[in-house]
């Protein structure tokens, strides 16, 4: 059976880093027009409406804007069920993966009787 020291689980469990972070670099602004989330939402309506010939990608602040993620997981993410991993992440007991599931830190393992728990 693999031993893990605590230490080891606590940097495992370290919190990442902000998701949006690497959408744009520290003392640069961005080229992008500022819009709300109900702006971001109407475009979204706006071209879900339109023919699939017509079709275009969300606006580029549906990737960028913090505000939109926040919506997006108190609305979306948090509502539905969310993939953790793959089984053959942990294939063997003992074997542990670190998720950081909407700033929420969880340790998925395959104890001893090899059983997936979170």
């Amino acid at each position: 059976m693999l031993k893990v020291s605590e230490p080891e689980i606590r940097r495992a469990c370290a919190a990442p880093t902000d998701p949006l972070e690497y959408s744009s670099r520290s003392g640069t602004r961005s080229a992008l027009p500022e819009m709300s989330v109900d702006d971001i939402l109407a475009e979204i309506r706006r071209v879900a409406d339109l023919p699939l010939e017509d079709s275009i990608t969300l606006p580029a602040q549906a990737y960028t804007s913090h505000d939109f993620f926040d919506w997006e997981v108190e609305n979306l993410f948090r509502k539905e069920w969310l993939c953790l991993g793959h089984v053959s992440q942990i294939p063997a007991i003992g074997d542990f993966l670190n998720v950081d599931l909407l700033g929420e830190p969880l340790l998925v393992i395959r104890d001893k009787s090899d059983t997936i728990r979170v």
